[in-house]
């Protein structure tokens, strides 16, 4: 049996893909420097992440004895650790509705989406906010069971313990995402990693909404997204417009005919959420919310090493705690 640490993996596939000084990748895993671009060997600079880029990546995983797929190797202080997305979503029927109904400080109409919840703003009892950290659906993620009679259980509960036990308590990043509305153009990666990044540099977050939230199970960035495509669309890519082909992008095969959120809420108001509709990013009223699903994301231990398998679709990387 294999016995080699999932993080060391995952980063030796980047030297096996690289080109050369073209900076030119037509698939697998690609580094990003500290100012979001694509990095080159030959320049002296810092690695902040690497990313699974293009259509053809051998990036599969059983987890949970489920398949999921890795998004690739990021920072948190001086640890590196794999983030990895279902390759799945869950169906809205599949979500007890009490998560949402007796999510603390909410009241609903469940006639609105069942996955944010309205609650009442302390200037403005009439208006609606969305903040992943309170919503019902990241409380469905991270429970065990929602706290009524009869109990309802939440996404957690149906881990095994062996997959429990690999889940690494994260910082996510809830700031607005700005970019995705800018159609001029510009170099469009960056400036989404800027917001991923968003308590260092800056960003705004509305009032009564939390910068960030330090829990197990997520949702996927906007950055996630855009970085899956091919390296060579990173600056003229507008992820409110796709035009480069699907096969550019590995996310596409769970994406497609499936409309899900993304862990991000708009700029355009304290009403709307981001997702991924058609394979566009748009902003969306989260009253207006039954079609989108979610697709949990997590990050795994670093001490998780890979047992068996090539990360190729029918032979996922089986999966041990170190």
């Amino acid at each position: 049996n294999r016995d080699e640490n999932l993080v060391n993996v995952v980063k030796s596939k980047l030297v096996s893909n690289y080109s050369g000084v073209q900076e030119d990748f037509s698939g697998g895993l690609v580094a990003v420097n500290t100012n979001g671009d694509l990095y080159n060997e030959t320049r002296n600079e810092e690695i902040r992440e690497y990313r699974y880029s293009g259509v053809t990546v051998n990036n599969y995983v059983k987890f949970n004895d489920e398949t999921w797929r890795i998004i690739g190797v990021f920072k948190e202080g001086e640890e590196e650790f794999v983030k990895i997305v279902k390759n799945t979503t869950i169906e809205n029927t599949k979500i007890p509705l009490n998560f949402f109904k007796n999510s603390i400080n909410y009241v609903i109409n469940l006639d609105d989406s069942i996955y944010w919840n309205r609650f009442q703003n302390s200037n403005d009892s009439t208006q609606l906010n969305y903040d992943f950290s309170n919503s019902g659906l990241q409380h469905y993620l991270n429970n065990e069971k929602d706290d009524s009679s009869p109990p309802n259980y939440g996404y957690y509960h149906y881990l095994s313990a062996t997959a429990k036990d690999m889940i690494r308590e994260t910082t996510y990043y809830l700031g607005n995402v700005k970019i995705v509305y800018d159609y001029s153009k510009k170099d469009l990666v960056t400036a989404m990693v800027t917001n991923v990044y968003q308590d260092e540099r800056g960003n705004q977050v509305y009032p009564n909404h939390q910068a960030i939230w330090k829990g197990k199970i997520g949702l996927m960035y906007a950055s996630d997204y855009g970085y899956a495509f091919n390296s060579n669309n990173w600056k003229s890519l507008d992820l409110s417009h796709i035009t480069i082909t699907d096969k550019e992008n590995w996310l596409t095969k769970i994406l497609i005919n499936k409309n899900i959120w993304l862990i991000s809420k708009s700029t355009e108001g304290q009403v709307y959420a981001i997702d991924i509709t058609d394979r566009n990013i748009w902003r969306h009223g989260i009253h207006n919310a039954g079609s989108r699903l979610a697709l949990p994301s997590l990050y795994l231990k670093a001490n998780v090493k890979i047992v068996s398998g090539d990360g190729s679709e029918n032979n996922p990387y089986e999966l041990k705690l170190g």
